[in-house]
């Protein structure tokens, strides 16, 4: 079976540097981890937010609660994963 999890990112930043500060401030504000990597589709950097969630009410309030914090800007990307059944 197929499950759906739920990660945050914000998504073109253009400088690495960019990236960093806006990870440290994302770090200061949720307690949060926070990490950027590269976009190599789109040439520029992003910032994924703390842990991933398996439900999407877990993910759409974990978005009010970056929302409320500041970072509005924040997408939830949805993987999926295939489970050894």
């Amino acid at each position: 079976p197929e499950i759906e999890i739920y990660n945050f990112e914000i998504t073109g930043v253009a400088t690495r540097e960019e990236a960093n500060a806006l990870a440290k401030e994302v770090r200061e504000a949720t307690n949060e981890a926070a990490t950027i990597a590269l976009d190599a589709k789109t040439n520029t950097w992003r910032v994924r937010i703390g842990e991933r969630k398996e439900t999407v009410e877990e993910a759409n309030e974990y978005k009010e609660f970056l929302a409320e914090k500041g970072f509005g800007a924040a997408e939830i990307v949805t993987e999926k994963i295939r489970q050894v059944s």
